[in-house]
């Protein structure tokens, strides 16, 4: 059975994030303009889990 990686998550938006720094990036995005940024978003979890699902259903 495969290890669940570590997910680091942005305290401001709830992204999750495999790496520490796209996780500061959000949350620095986030408290200054009090929005997500989509290039910092299709990093996040939610954002690939998205776009396997998607593939799944166009199969």
């Amino acid at each position: 059975m495969k290890a669940k990686p570590k997910l680091y998550q942005c305290p401001e938006c709830g992204l999750h994030y495999r790496d520490i720094a796209a996780t500061k990036k959000c949350q620095a995005w986030c408290t200054k303009y009090k929005s997500c940024n989509l290039e910092i978003a299709k990093l996040s979890g939610e954002a690939k889990a998205h776009k396997r699902l998607t593939k799944l259903k166009a199969n």
